[in-house]
């Protein structure tokens, strides 16, 4: 037998050129995922304005609120809203001298849910005062 006919026979034993195209793909893939999706890469990078706006991410907040937030901030979803959007999220997600970080318990995407239905709570003239703060912040 010729070394190409050895060859042809590889390739139907293996199912043509498609399972090294799909193994390089997965690779690649898993690659740039590593890269995008590395720790802390994607709060770096995104907008972490909060939306208490949005009804489907307040009742996702609202039920992670509850479960991780609630025994500690109580009912009414006390925190300090003196600070930033982006404040807050750095807050909570990475812990305060008075309270744990989510950042191994909670995605970005909930952490800013939670937030968000913690906003979603306070009054408008707060709200108004917190969207002051944000607007300073991003100026600076």
């Amino acid at each position: 037998m010729r070394k190409d006919d050895d060859l042809r026979q590889i390739g139907r034993w293996t199912g043509g050129p498609w399972p090294y195209v799909g193994v390089t793909g997965l690779l690649l893939v898993t690659l740039v995922g590593m890269l995008i999706f590395r720790p802390g890469a994607w709060s770096e990078r995104t907008d972490l304005r909060l939306r208490p706006g949005v009804p489907e991410i307040v009742a996702l907040g609202e039920r992670l609120y509850g479960e991780q937030c609630a025994t500690c901030h109580g009912p009414a979803a006390e925190t300090n809203w003196d600070l930033s959007d982006r404040a807050l999220f750095r807050a909570t997600k990475d812990g305060t001298p008075g309270m744990s970080g989510f950042g191994g318990i909670l995605s970005d995407a909930e952490i800013i849910a939670a937030l968000s239905y913690i906003k979603a709570q306070w009054p408008d003239d707060i709200r108004a005062r917190q969207d002051r703060i944000n607007a300073a912040a991003e100026g600076e």
